[in-house]
């Protein structure tokens, strides 16, 4: 009967090592797990920001291109100006003779 209360009692041992075992485990998965949460949140977060900066930089494109395109129209019509000013200085030196 001692012997079979000492392997009892060290069985008793063993399991009540084993649960805290399982519970520092069980807590080292929780923490895991608010990690990974935190994570998943940041990395929603950096995927957000960076949709938003991809619209910017659209934006900024698409004001670019608007301000090539108006800098297109006013070289014409400083060009067109030119060819006026000349066509005005040949008129006006015809008056001048």
């Amino acid at each position: 009967i001692k012997s079979i209360n000492e392997i009892v009692m060290s069985v008793r041992e063993t399991m009540t090592q084993q649960r805290s075992a399982t519970q520092e485990i069980t807590e080292n998965i929780n923490q895991a797990s608010l990690g990974l949460k935190e994570i998943n949140q940041n990395v929603s977060q950096t995927s957000e920001a960076a949709g938003q900066v991809a619209s910017e930089i659209s934006d900024v494109n698409e004001s670019a291109n608007e301000m090539s395109n108006s800098n297109a129209q006013l070289n014409q019509s400083a060009q067109e100006l030119s060819k006026m000013a000349v066509q005005l200085k040949e008129k006006i030196e015809q008056f001048n003779v």
